[in-house]
């Protein structure tokens, strides 16, 4: 059931964060692009058969075919893409199926694009035709404790916007996902989570320091929260920190946690990140720290290409009252010295 909330929550942030920039856009067209469905055609290797998506229990070695079904319910000849993508995690913490390739956590034994052929398919449907889509998966010789999940991603070819539509910024993309969990055993996988560094960076061109976190076991972690905060190496001071609750992980992943400077330029100097996690309602708890520096030349150029910095006039400061040490040194050396050009003349004239 987990899984399946996970499922529908993808689903519908990948419609909505592709449906909301464009509301401009020519209504007409927007139910055509959306004129198609998709659904899994649940195979004999289906543990549970209450469920839409994929969850197959397979044998080492074994081989299966498996079906997308997709139906094309709008007026045109249409072109869809299928890839069977990895599962990810994203910035929010978040289990995201959209990215087909990329950099797959080292953790990750059992990829995905190794069990699962082809890569990609691409169909094209005749108006109101509907179409079983074949992939082949491959399970691994060796069998493994914990599942390979990931998803059917499925997203309709559009056409592109037409120059004199000066009013579309921005072209509608639509997609579907169909869940694909694939396992040896039914046996659980107790979660684990590591902090595997931290650096600075931006996060939509604001200053931020990203803390690396990751899964290293082939399970979801399911109501993640976290408390992430960075002090001075050695101190206790907290300069920033940040909150995170009901976040999920993909099984064999990682994810960069921003933590905001609230606008801040990045500074350089010895930093120590501190992460307080618990998931599960509170059954696994985890307290993590990592060292960190950052460097002159690299906070500089961070700092260049973020917006909206706030200025740091603390050398004025430090200028100011160096100059004005000067000028004490400078008053105190000419009062000392028409002391000494007084005390002369006294002398002088007792001759």
């Amino acid at each position: 059931m987990r899984f399946k909330k996970m499922l529908i929550l993808s689903v519908v942030l990948a419609w909505f964060s592709m449906f909301t920039p464009s509301m401009v856009a020519n209504a007409a067209t927007q139910n055509n692009d959306m004129a198609y469905s998709v659904s899994a055609k649940l195979p004999a290797s289906q543990i549970n058969h209450d469920v839409s998506y994929f969850d197959l229990q397979l044998n080492p070695g074994s081989k299966e075919t498996i079906y997308v079904h997709i139906n094309n319910s709008s007026n045109e000849r249409s072109t869809f893409t299928i890839s069977p993508n990895q599962a990810t995690t994203n910035k929010n913490g978040v289990i995201d199926y959209s990215k087909h390739k990329g950099n797959k956590d080292r953790s990750l034994k059992n990829k995905l694009d190794k069990i699962i052929s082809p890569d990609t398919k691409t169909v094209t449907l005749e108006a109101g035709q509907q179409m079983d889509v074949p992939f082949v998966i491959n399970m691994p010789k060796k069998e493994f404790k914990g599942i390979v999940l990931g998803g059917f991603y499925v997203q309709k070819k559009v056409k592109d916007t037409k120059a004199s539509d000066k009013k579309v910024m921005i072209k509608n993309r639509y997609a579907f996902v169909i869940g694909l969990s694939i396992q040896n055993k039914s046996d659980a996988v107790t979660p684990d989570l590591k902090l595997l560094n931290a650096k600075a960076g931006l996060d939509n061109s604001y200053t931020t320091i990203l803390a690396n976190l990751q899964n290293p076991k082939a399970t979801i972690i399911h109501k993640l929260n976290i408390d992430a905060k960075i002090t001075p190496k050695g101190q206790k001071k907290v300069l920033y920190k940040t909150s995170k609750t009901q976040m999920a992980m993909a099984p064999n992943s990682n994810f960069n946690l921003p933590v905001s400077l609230n606008k801040n330029a990045i500074k350089p100097g010895k930093y120590t990140m501190h992460v307080k996690a618990s998931a599960e309602n509170g059954e696994y708890k985890w307290n993590l720290s990592k060292d960190f520096t950052i460097k002159s030349d690299e906070a500089n150029k961070l700092n260049a290409k973020a917006v909206e910095v706030k200025k740091d006039y603390t050398w004025l400061i430090y200028v100011g009252i160096a100059v004005l040490l000067i000028l004490i040194g400078v008053i105190v050396m000419l009062v000392l010295k028409l002391k000494r050009n007084k005390e002369g003349q006294v002398k002088d004239t007792d001759k």
